[in-house]
C-alpha cells in the first residue's frame, strides 16, 4: 500500500478547494437614499456584494454553477451556489412582488446594477420601512439558502 506524501496530500487538498468553486456569494449591505422620501418618490440603493457576479438575466448563457463535480444544483442544503445572478428588491416583506426598479441609464433589468433607483408605491402608509435586497439566479430562482440584507427608511 502506497502512502501519500505531503506534497500530495497538498496538492490534493489545492485541487479540492479550487474544485469546489471557492467562497459563497455575500450581501454585505444595501445603502438607502435619501432615509427619508414620500411615498411615490425614488429611492437609490446602492449594494455591496462579494463573490458573486451581477449579471443581466436577459443575456446570460448558462448558470456558473460552483459545484466540483456537476451533480449538485444550487439550492440544495450543501450550499452549492451560482457564481453569477442579479438580485430582486422588496419592501418590509419577500412575500410581495418586487419593486419596480430603474438603474441610471435604464436598463432592462436593473438587478444586476450595484447603484438602482426603486419606486416607492404610491399609497405607502407613512412611518418606519424596510428595503430587502435579496440574491437570485439567473432564472429568477431565489439561491438556498437565502442570501438577503436589509435597511430601514422612512415615508414621510
Amino acid at each position: 500500500m502506497m502512502k501519500a506524501t505531503l506534497p500530495t496530500t497538498a496538492a490534493l487538498a489545492l485541487l479540492f478547494a479550487v474544485g469546489c468553486g471557492g467562497a459563497d456569494p455575500e450581501l454585505h449591505s444595501v445603502t438607502v437614499s435619501p432615509a427619508s422620501v414620500a411615498a411615490g418618490a425614488d429611492l437609490t440603493l446602492t449594494i455591496d456584494i462579494a463573490n458573486f457576479d451581477l449579471v443581466n438575466p436577459d443575456e446570460h448563457t448558462a448558470h456558473g454553477l460552483r459545484a466540483a463535480d456537476g451533480e449538485h444544483e444550487h439550492g440544495e442544503a450543501d450550499g452549492d451556489y451560482p457564481s453569477e445572478g442579479h438580485f430582486h428588491v422588496y419592501m418590509d416583506s419577500v412575500e410581495t412582488n418586487p419593486l419596480m426598479l430603474n438603474c441610471p441609464d435604464h436598463c432592462k433589468h436593473p438587478g444586476f446594477a450595484k447603484e438602482v433607483r426603486a419606486r416607492i408605491p404610491d399609497g405607502t402608509e407613512a412611518g418606519m420601512h424596510t428595503i430587502i435586497v435579496r440574491l437570485n439566479d439567473n432564472s429568477h430562482m431565489t439561491l438556498t439558502p437565502h442570501i438577503m440584507t436589509t435597511a430601514t427608511f422612512t415615508v414621510e
